[in-house]
């Protein structure tokens, strides 16, 4: 059976990070266009693309098991479909070669273009990326261990790292930027010493302890440069996570935070300004269910998804009928009926394990089936340009469905 994402998080429950041999280097390892042809003096073989009978497959070199699942690995977008890259490309952070790396890939000939080696240390072995603007950003952590943010460009030169503090066994929650700003939410242990706390407190300097725990965000401008640390919200030992995954969006230089509510039955989203000042707490409802036959809120920590366009916020969750839309200063909500195409089209649940859009192509990064001791890597895309035999392509969905939710925006909605 294929590992996708909600495996993933769920086997990281019971695993820890894989000693690896310390490596900090961190310059650019740049690949010759050929398939595994790599320039000379070069330390560290990247990624080698293996003999794939799909044209629009790359097979990556796969992950032996021993007594721990795969690490998390990401996707990014790279270049647009041009005359220089056809098909475009897209950034792969993953460990492999005993070492964190991201990998530009060039889709058109499935070879690798440049990689960089993350100034991390070897107990670091599983990331996130995103791509804004010409900004590449990865947060990477260690099992129940520490965190890091990590700012790289586009042509994979690093610029700055910052540990974040400690991470829970799922990881970081968010990864979130409009260019000049730039948040990491997690759960754990802010590393930063005096950040602000969830009631407006300063945090005490020294070693932090258990009750020091809790959700915290880190925002960086847009050179990297950490701007301001703070907790948001105290978790007692034990008890269900608030956090959510896929919870925070930025827009304008405001910073938007969905967890669970202390009663559990509800969402409450927080907006922040740059320096993670509170500037509104709002209760949302979360999307619904079905689940025994009855409609129920979806407050998975994996499956609930924060994600925004020109007119507002968007709380999707796979499987619901309806999306949550809430306006940017949290004053109006209403429900949206969830359209089941344009849910398969859009990203922003993850739902395939990692995908993005490069061009027309929707490009996905996923481990497939376990054979022995291994698990093999791929990165697969298709054209979503439509033809008569599918039907319409994902681009013009998705745009039919932006259109017709502005319709019903103005005939008014259910408040």
């Amino acid at each position: 059976m294929a590992l996708d994402r909600r495996a993933l998080v769920a086997l990281a429950l019971a695993a820890c990070s894989r000693p690896l041999a310390a490596d900090a280097s961190a310059s650019a390892v740049h690949v010759a266009s050929g398939a595994g042809s790599v320039e000379a003096g070069l330390s560290g073989a990247p990624d080698a693309a293996a003999p794939a009978d799909d044209e629009r497959a790359v097979t990556l070199s796969p992950v032996v098991l021993g007594d721990y699942p795969p690490p998390e690995m990401d996707l990014a977008p790279g270049e647009l479909p041009s005359p220089a890259f056809p098909a475009g490309t897209v950034y792969v952070g993953r460990d492999h070669g005993a070492a964190l790396r991201v990998t530009e890939w060039n889709l058109a000939t499935r070879a690798p273009r440049r990689e960089v080696k993350l100034p991390l240390p070897d107990r670091v072995v599983h990331v996130r990326l995103l791509r804004s603007g010409e900004a590449l950003h990865a947060v990477a952590w260690s099992f129940e261990g520490d965190a890091a943010y990590v700012r790289l460009t586009a042509d994979l030169r690093v610029l700055s790292t910052r540990r974040l503090g400690t991470v829970s066994a799922t990881g970081p929650m968010a990864l979130a930027s409009d260019g000049a700003l730039t948040i990491v939410v997690a759960s754990g242990v802010a590393g930063e010493t005096g950040e602000t706390g969830e009631t407006g407190e300063t945090g005490e300097t020294g070693p932090a302890g258990p009750a020091a725990a809790g959700v915290y965000v880190a925002a960086f401008d847009g050179a990297g440069q950490l701007v301001a640390s703070r907790r948001l919200r105290r978790e007692v030992a034990g008890a269900s996570p608030v956090g959510l995954k896929d919870s925070a969006v930025v827009i304008g230089g405001h910073a938007f935070v969905v967890l669970r509510s202390p009663a559990a039955s509800a969402l409450e989203l927080f907006r922040l300004d740059a320096q993670l000042n509170v500037e509104r707490r709002t209760t949302v409802r979360a999307p619904e269910v079905y689940a025994g036959g009855v409609r129920a809120p979806a407050l998975d920590t994996v499956d609930v998804a924060l994600s925004s366009d020109d007119h507002g916020l968007r709380l999707r969750a796979p499987g619901a009928a309806s999306s949550v839309e809430v306006s940017f200063d949290g004053a109006e909500m209403r429900r949206v009926p969830e359209r089941p195409q344009a849910a398969a089209c859009s990203t922003a649940t993850r739902g395939v394990g990692h995908d993005v859009w490069v061009g027309a192509s929707h490009v996905t990064l996923s481990y497939g089936p376990q054979s022995g001791r291994t698990v093999p890597v791929s990165i697969r895309w298709s054209e979503a340009s439509g033809d008569a035999a599918r039907g319409p392509g994902c681009s013009v969905i998705l745009e039919d469905t932006l259109e017709a939710d502005r319709d019903a925006t103005s005939a008014g909605g259910d408040r």
